[in-house]
């Protein structure tokens, strides 16, 4: 097994010498991140050169991340929270004419990793290298070197220059590639938005009548029900029905996420 860290052009400058080689497949790891974005570049690079097939892969880990974590992950791992590795590396390598395939897996990223390069039989991974320092380096852990040490084939990490990371941004800010501004009517003309704007309505109105009946027919809500008078029955059955609504719309926003892609 080949593993190395690379911070040089040396491999795809021997490999543009054997443009007539090729060499099976090559595994593109991405986060979108600045480094990922960056190699990505040399990927596609190389796989053209080699005539290889190039499969890009995105792992979404799983666990509950709040919004503060989150802006901690993508600052130290400086990544553009509205960059789209997937969607980068698809137009790169179509303007490049390079075939490939465009995975996302669930789960821990490096077991993930290892476990799509075995199943496609990857001659080599490609990623960038974040190496976050600080707390957040204790959190993140350095994915980079523990694929290093477990992958069954070549691991090519590019820990990019600012002359590289320049060149991303250039690419990502050239033509097709600026992130567009985001349209208020896109998110009130959503499905998901009118749907939860119905099911609050509904809340609303049902926590009125509850309030302006307790405060205009104190008798009838002092009468008994079920063994306990019907004040508390009908607030058990709107916090029950607040409760299904929420489990109800999750369910159906995370669906529509899926199909969408997060759109």
């Amino acid at each position: 097994m080949l593993s190395r860290w690379r911070d040089d052009r040396r491999l795809i400058e021997d490999d543009k010498t054997e443009e007539s080689r090729i060499s099976g497949t090559i595994l593109l790891a991405t986060d979108g991140s600045l480094p990922a974005l960056a190699a990505t570049i040399q990927a596609v690079e190389l796989a053209r050169a080699r005539k290889a097939k190039l499969s890009v892969l995105n792992v979404r880990e799983q666990g509950p991340v709040t919004g503060i974590e989150k802006m901690a992950e993508n600052s130290a791992l400086r990544r553009k929270p509205e960059v789209d590795g997937m969607e980068f590396a698809r137009r790169l390598a179509g303007s490049q004419s390079v075939a490939a395939e465009f995975l996302t897996r669930d789960g821990p990223v490096v077991g993930e990793i290892i476990r799509t390069a075995a199943d496609i039989k990857a001659d080599m991974i490609i990623m960038g290298a974040s190496d976050p320092r600080g707390i957040s380096g204790l959190l993140l852990g350095n994915v980079a070197e523990a694929v290093v040490k477990q992958a069954h084939c070549s691991v090519v990490v590019i820990k990019p220059t600012e002359a590289e990371i320049q060149t991303a941004l250039d690419i990502l800010n050239g033509a097709g590639h600026k992130v567009p501004a985001i349209d208020i009517s896109d998110i009130t003309g959503s499905a998901r938005f009118k749907v939860g704007l119905v099911l609050f309505g509904l809340y609303i109105a049902g926590y009125s009548a509850f309030t302006i009946t307790g405060s205009f027919a104190k008798g009838l809500f002092s009468q008994g029900l079920l063994g306990l008078n019907v004040a508390l029955v009908s607030g058990m059955v709107l916090i029950a029905a607040a409760i299904l609504m929420a489990i109800g719309y999750s369910w159906y926003a995370g669906r529509m996420e899926s199909e969408t892609g997060g759109v």
